[in-house]
């Protein structure tokens, strides 16, 4: 799910689209949770305000964070470096244990020219799930109930 929220700087607040929070609520209708509300909101209520705010930049590679610049990618458009918080993990029916921002940096021996940094201008997001006990993808009734 692509939010498109602007943040100033890497670790600062995120600044939502009000037509994120608006999926998000319908979503959350369905019976779906968003990951780093679930894992960093630490019980908070759910209000516009604060179900997108616990998201990290996952677009843009600025040079914050003790993750080089992009500069081939990330620029494109109106040339200047920036971060967004973009991407968000929805899930039902597991345990959420963590949730992660990883950083896609090509290690400098390993770059197929020296200005290719990164594989791509995202970061990956890694969710840790927990299946319930009662899952097996093999009977066809517990898949439904899961």
């Amino acid at each position: 799910f692509k939010t498109e929220e602007g943040v100033k700087s890497f670790h600062g607040t995120p600044q939502p689209q009000p037509e994120a929070s608006h999926i998000l609520s319908l979503l959350r209708g369905c019976g779906l949770e968003e990951a780093t509300f679930h894992i960093r909101g630490e019980n908070s209520p759910v209000t516009p305000e604060t179900e997108l705010a616990h998201f990290r930049p996952t677009f843009g590679y600025t040079g914050e964070g003790g993750v080089p610049a992009e500069r081939s990618i990330t620029s494109i458009g109106d040339g200047s470096l920036h971060n967004s918080c973009d991407d968000a993990v929805l899930f039902r029916g597991v345990e959420l244990s963590a949730v992660e921002e990883l950083p896609v940096v090509i290690p400098l021996d390993r770059r197929p020219a020296p200005e290719v940094t990164h594989v791509t201008d995202h970061w990956a997001v890694r969710a840790y799930f927990i299946a319930p006990l009662s899952y097996s993808p093999h009977n066809e009734n517990e898949r439904k109930e899961a």
